[in-house]
């Protein structure tokens, strides 16, 4: 009777601690798929970060590259205008000078020419005594 009892009994407590460790295997072994599973993700979603943040950077370089270029252009344009807009200016004020500066000479030897030709001695040898012509 005491072996059977003692059997028993050591039966028992061997199940029970097989069992205990096999369900603690099972648990570390679901533990350690878990962690994987989430090492898994936490890599996947610092890649995409990462791919996310160069692309969001590279937009940015590239909207700046563009920007610099717009406004380099667009100096450039406005520089040519300006030039432009100034020869004009120039070319016409240059035309008026020329052109006021011809009307002072015209001007000028008109008055000069008048001048002369009051001044001019007459020429004809006709001599008028009290209103009779002795030529």
């Amino acid at each position: 009777a005491l072996h059977v009892a003692t059997t028993s009994a050591l039966d028992s407590a061997t199940t029970s601690a097989l069992a205990s460790t096999t369900d603690s295997h099972a648990a570390s072994t679901a533990y350690a798929a878990a962690t994987t599973a989430g090492n898994v993700a936490t890599t996947t979603s610092n890649a995409l970060n990462a791919a996310t943040t160069s692309a969001a950077l590279h937009a940015a370089v590239s909207s700046l590259s563009n920007h610099n270029a717009i406004i380099t252009t667009s100096n450039a344009l406005h520089a040519t205008t300006t030039s432009a807009a100034y020869n004009f200016a120039s070319s016409t004020t240059s035309a008026a000078a020329t052109a006021a500066a011809a009307d002072a000479t015209t001007s000028t030897n008109h008055a000069m020419t008048t001048s002369a030709s009051q001044k001019a001695v007459p020429t004809s040898s006709t001599t008028i005594y009290g209103g009779l012509d002795f030529s």
